[in-house]
């Protein structure tokens, strides 16, 4: 072999060694390059996918956290459900306030990803779930989110009672 294939040669193999001693490269630190790839399995890695997408998540505990858009003054709660099988997106309305039956059935006749309930206290509360299994990707939990986001918005537009005493007092 002649001295300067040698020299490419060795460099080359150099790298390609160096490469492979570095390690395996931290799932939660590279968010989408493998859309197909399964998501993570635990909060902290969840968040980093998220995050290195471009969303704005917050921690709250082992098992949640919290998903917002603070320039719309959205924020929902996302916990692992199911030991882990799937994802569960949550907004309640934080204030006294009771949601109008007609505005919660409306929601749920026309939205296919978001479902609304009244809580024990008669105010409104978006859910909305994501199956993590075969299929799921990193790519999907990253639309799912975003996609929970723009919910949240409309349900804040459409559902969540007025500020002020409601339009139909009750009890009085």
């Amino acid at each position: 072999m002649r001295p300067a294939r040698r020299l490419v040669s060795a460099a080359l193999l150099g790298l390609l060694l160096a490469a492979g001693c570095a390690g395996a490269p931290d799932p939660a630190a590279t968010p989408v390059t493998d859309p197909h790839a399964a998501p993570p399995g635990d909060v902290t890695g969840l968040r980093a996918l998220l995050d290195g997408a471009g969303l704005q998540t917050a921690p709250l505990d082992s098992l949640s956290f919290i998903l917002e858009d603070r320039d719309a003054g959205v924020k929902l709660v996302v916990f692992r459900e199911d030991q882990g099988a799937s994802l569960q997106a949550v907004m309640a309305y934080p204030a006294d306030g009771r949601a109008a039956s007609g505005a919660l059935q409306r929601w749920n006749a026309t939205r296919r990803f978001g479902r609304t309930y009244a809580d024990t206290r008669g105010a409104p509360v978006l859910a909305s779930d994501l199956a993590l299994g075969p299929g799921t990707g990193r790519a999907a939990v990253v639309a799912w989110a975003e996609l929970v986001l723009a919910l949240a918005g409309r349900f804040q537009m459409e559902v969540w009672p007025p500020a002020g005493p409601p339009a139909d007092p009750f009890h009085e």
